[in-house]
């Protein structure tokens, strides 16, 4: 027997008996990195099971002082938690739910975990993690300050050469 029909079987059992680990994720997105205080923002949590595993659950932290609006088809009865569980069958999916912001300025951030069937740890959830609440949002205010800025000085310019005309 060559040593390649001897190996072919043996790889096959080895293959079967212990399978491929595969890289089963969930990923979040921020419908934005930037909003005002009281605005909105949608959070998205693309599910990648690589079609190997049973079940999962997902347990999403959004930052304190956060409303939920609309908690889409996961659970939101923990405070502060947003939660997803499938316990069979499970395929990817997305999921996605909104919060309200907090009139409060600041950078906030996200965190969370998740746990497929036939892993023995938590994994923390991948992606977009932070969020600005009432800074610079759009492009248009990013030309507005220094426009401003520079209309102040040419203000104080004409309003010191009037008063040296006199």
């Amino acid at each position: 027997m060559s040593r390649i029909s001897f190996a072919l079987p043996l790889f096959l059992l080895a293959f079967v008996l212990f399978p491929c680990v595969d890289a089963a994720t969930v990923t979040r997105t921020l419908s934005s990195d930037n909003i005002p205080p009281g605005g909105e923002l949608t959070v998205t949590l693309q599910v990648d099971t690589s079609g190997a595993r049973d079940f999962y659950a997902i347990d999403e932290v959004y930052p304190h002082g956060w409303e939920v609006i609309d908690a889409g088809v996961g659970s939101t009865s923990h405070q502060g938690h947003w939660k997803q569980v499938v316990i069979e069958g499970a395929t990817d999916a997305e999921y996605s739910y909104k919060l309200r912001a907090p009139d409060s300025p600041g950078k906030y951030t996200f965190s969370g975990e998740f746990m497929f069937g036939g892993m023995e740890n938590t994994e923390p959830i991948g992606g977009q993690n932070t969020v600005t609440v009432g800074g610079i949002s759009s492009p248009v205010m990013l030309w507005l300050v220094p426009l401003f800025a520079l209309l102040i000085v040419i203000a104080l310019y004409l309003s010191y050469k009037r008063k040296q005309g006199k």
